[in-house]
């Protein structure tokens, strides 16, 4: 893989769009330039392969972290750094000259925005990355920083039983990566996107795991059957010899492989089981409580028994998992506990990033649920939780592009409060919630309309939280 491919992927992963622009860095390689932009990596990898020396094209808006910047080739009366960056505002103004930025996706550091007319780089509406030292519109050194290698529940549950494992895929570190040193490991656990599994027509899971499905993606995909095929491609290989761990409740077609299943829903046979205590059962014998758990909400129940699941069907020694369970701590904005303050408990989901998220968030609260949603218009609307939030949320407080469509489609359902703010949102709560309320934020929807990532989106959100102390 070359290093501008890489580089434009984890633009992708980071939720960065990227396009394709001559070396030069002068002018896009498509035919609509910026507005071509996407994060879809099959798309990028198409782009690269075609154009493997092309500069990485990022549509103005973007906010980039500040490594350095050398001053010496600043044109006379371009202003100084420090003189011309605000958080959120136009930054880099216009100047000719040759002069350094160093910078990357994300990390510590001054925060850069380019304006919509940065036309230093000669060019309106992107910014461009150039093949490091390329001399022409200024020179840029790109850093690639280490992607957070998330344990996920099953990695997490494998490692407590002495399985040598590596989580990877479309959580940030590529499979490709870990392939190359698979002689050192007993499994890799891959999580694949319906994009990747579009184009995948070699591999081969041992061990697929199906924990649910709900729209998403319906800005790529005509309807849902098309996007429920894409998913069902990661069974295609399997045959006798190999397991699929699925949900009970799902309605799946029939597969070549042997079947384990697993369910928080009540009333469902399967091999794994959640009772009405919480209590996880295998082949009715107990396990685990979920209380024992650092994890919360029927949701976590259902991963814990996918794990558990996928581990029992690779042969790991299900004694040795449940103490990886009871210690394993969830990734940041995932259902994350914020704090409590006056009876109010504030949750962070940002993760939520689709319809089921939000439908497993909204259910596995206990109590009652201020809920603050939306965010990217992704194509789908949310109709079918207008009767999940009928019963369990008090409260709606709606932001992003999808404010006002949620309103209209949560009409009657539930008091609704569209707002234009993440700042609006968490103020209007605060002033509704009361003791014994959960203000949950998870969005349902994706976060590129607002923030860059569905990480800054949390981190911001908790931050938001802090700052007004809630004492009610």
């Amino acid at each position: 893989m070359s290093d501008l491919l890489d580089q434009a992927l984890h633009c992708a992963r980071a939720e960065w769009p990227v396009f394709p622009c001559k070396p030069t860095g002068s002018a896009p390689l498509t035919k609509r330039g910026f507005h071509d932009a996407t994060t879809d990596v099959n798309q990028i990898r198409q782009w690269w392969t075609k154009h493997p020396d092309a500069a990485i094209g990022v549509p103005t808006g973007i906010a980039f972290d500040v490594l350095d910047v050398d001053h010496n080739d600043f044109a006379e009366g371009v202003a100084d750094l420090p003189d011309c960056t605000t958080e959120g505002g136009p930054i880099v103004r216009s100047g000719g000259g040759n002069w350094h930025l160093y910078f990357k996706p994300t990390g510590l550091g001054r925060r850069i925005r380019f304006s919509n007319h940065c036309d230093w780089l000669g060019t309106d509406g992107y910014v461009i990355v150039p093949p490091s030292g390329h001399k022409s519109g200024g020179t840029y050194q790109w850093f690639t920083e280490s992607l957070l290698e998330l344990t996920d529940p099953p990695a997490a549950l494998l490692e407590a039983a002495g399985v040598k494992v590596e989580a990877c895929g479309n959580i940030g570190l590529p499979f490709s990566t870990v392939a190359g040193r698979s002689a050192a490991l007993d499994a890799a656990v891959v999580e694949l996107s319906s994009f990747q599994l579009e184009s995948l027509d070699t591999f081969h899971p041992r061990v697929a795991v199906w924990t649910n499905f709900s729209a998403n993606h319906l800005d790529r995909y005509p309807d849902m059957a098309a996007y429920r095929a894409a998913k069902l491609h990661i069974f295609d290989r399997q045959t006798s010899h190999d397991f699929s761990v699925v949900n009970a409740a799902e309605d799946l077609p029939p597969l070549s492989a042997q079947r384990f299943s697993f369910t928080a829903a009540p009333g469902l046979e399967a091999d794994l089981t959640l009772g009405n205590d919480e209590m996880i059962f295998y082949r009715g014998k107990p396990l685990l409580a979920m209380k024992e758990t650092h994890l919360r909400g029927r949701h976590n129940a259902e991963n814990i028994m996918a794990a558990m699941g996928a581990g029992i069907c690779l042969g790991a020694d299900l004694e040795k998992m449940i103490p990886g369970a009871r210690t394993y701590l969830p990734p940041s904005h995932r259902c994350e506990f914020i704090f409590e303050a006056g009876g109010v408990i504030w949750i962070n989901d940002s993760k939520s990033t689709n319809l089921n998220a939000l439908t497993q968030a909204v259910a596995g609260q206990a109590g009652r649920v201020i809920l603050i949603a939306g965010g990217k218009n992704k194509g789908f609307d949310f109709k079918p939780l207008a009767s999940l939030v009928k019963d369990r949320v008090t409260q709606a407080i709606l932001i992003g592009e999808m404010r006002h469509a949620i309103a209209a489609d949560w009409a009657g359902s539930v008091p609704c409060h569209p707002v234009d703010s993440l700042e609006e949102a968490v103020a209007k709560a605060a002033l509704l919630a009361k003791s014994g309320d959960t203000v949950l934020f998870s969005p349902g929807t994706s976060s590129f309309d607002m923030f860059r990532s569905y990480e800054e989106r949390g981190e911001h959100f908790k931050l938001l939280t802090r700052q007004f102390q809630i004492t009610k």
